[in-house]
C-alpha cells in the first residue's frame, strides 16, 4: 500500500489529514509495543502514546514539533510493521529546531555535578561514564543497562573501550573509552533516560547533554583532532566512517589517551 507521492509544495496540513485517515486504522497497542522498542523511556513514550490518541480520535488541540515527531514515528511504525511505505512524506514533517545553545559548563561546576551525583551509585555511574566518553545520556543508560565485563577490550594499560552498536538515524557509535580506572568499577545496572533525567532535575546536575559538551571542548583544548572527537562521541556520517573508518579507530585509540591522563590527573576522586 504506498500512497501517492506529494509535491515539495503541498502544505503540510494536508500532510496531516492524509497521515490522520492511517493514523485510524492503527492498533493502539501495538504503537505502544513499537514506542516501547526504542528504549527511549516511558515517559517520553507516554507523551507520544497521548498525542497519538488525540490524533486517532481527533482531540489534538495544538500542534508542536512533538506533534511531529509523533507523526514520524506512525511512519516508521506502518512501515516496520505493516509494510505500507509513507516514508516519503519524512523529508516533508521536518521537526523544527531550538535555537543554538552556546553553554558549556566549567570545570567545577562539573565536579560539583558529580558530587551530588554521589547521593546515589547508580546515577554518579551514569555521570562518570558521560564525562568519561562524551557520549549521549541514550548510550550512557543502553551501556550499563547491558553492560558484560569481558567485552572490555584493552587499548593499552591505562585505557579500555567497549564495543556497542547504538545506531542513531545517520549517526554510529561503535565503542565507548574510557580509563580503565573507571571501567574496573563499573556493573551493570538499569534505569532510563528519565529517571536520570529527572533526577537531574530535582538535585540541580549539570544536563547529560552539557557534559558532552565539555568533554568534546576539553578534548579540543587536548589537542585531539576534532575528526576524532566526532568519532569517539559518535557524530561522524555513515558515509565517512564508510571511508575512513579503520584510521578514525586506530587515532581514537592514540589520541584518546590525553583525555584519559587529563582525567585522572583532575578527577582522581572519580577515576
Amino acid at each position: 500500500m504506498n500512497p501517492r507521492r506529494p509535491s515539495p509544495r503541498e502544505p503540510q496540513s494536508k500532510i496531516f489529514e492524509i497521515l490522520s485517515d492511517f493514523i485510524k486504522i492503527v492498533n493502539t497497542e501495538e504503537f505502544y509495543s513499537f514506542l516501547k522498542l526504542r528504549n527511549a523511556g516511558e515517559e517520553t513514550n507516554q507523551k507520544y502514546l497521548k498525542i497519538f490518541k488525540q490524533l486517532k480520535y481527533n482531540k489534538l488541540k495544538n500542534r508542536s514539533k512533538h506533534t511531529i515527531i509523533t507523526l514520524r514515528l506512525v511512519i516508521q511504525y506502518l512501515y516496520y510493521f505493516h509494510n505500507i511505505d509513507l516514508r516519503h512524506y519524512l523529508t516533508l514533517l521536518k521537526v523544527p529546531k531550538s535555537g543554538i545553545d552556546l553553554f558549556v559548563p566549567s570545570e567545577d561546576q562539573i565536579k560539583d555535578t558529580l558530587e551530588r551525583a554521589k547521593r546515589r551509585e547508580d546515577i554518579l555511574m551514569v555521570y562518570t561514564i558521560l564525562l568519561a566518553s562524551g557520549i549521549r545520556l541514550s548510550e550512557a543508560v543502553l551501556f550499563l543497562g547491558t553492560f558484560k565485563r569481558d567485552k572490555l577490550i584493552e587499548v593499552d594499560n591505562s585505557i579500555v573501550k567497549y564495543p556497542i552498536s547504538a545506531l542513531r538515524k545517520t549517526k554510529r557509535i561503535f565503542y565507548i573509552y574510557m580509563p580503565s580506572s573507571i571501567a574496573r568499577s563499573l556493573r551493570e545496572v538499569n534505569m532510563t533516560r528519565d529517571v536520570v533525567s529527572r533526577y537531574a532535575i530535582r538535585w540541580n546536575l549539570i544536563r547529560p547533554k552539557y557534559v558532552r559538551k565539555f568533554v568534546a571542548q576539553k578534548m579540543f583544548e587536548l589537542g585531539i583532532d576534532p575528526l576524532v572527537i566526532d568519532f569517539i562521541q559518535g557524530r561522524v556520517a555513515r558515509s565517512v566512517l564508510a571511508r575512513h573508518y579503520l584510521n578514525l579507530s586506530y587515532l581514537a585509540d592514540r589520541q584518546y589517551k590525553k583525555y584519559a591522563e587529563w582525567l585522572n590527573q583532575n578527577f582522581v576522586c572519580y577515576c
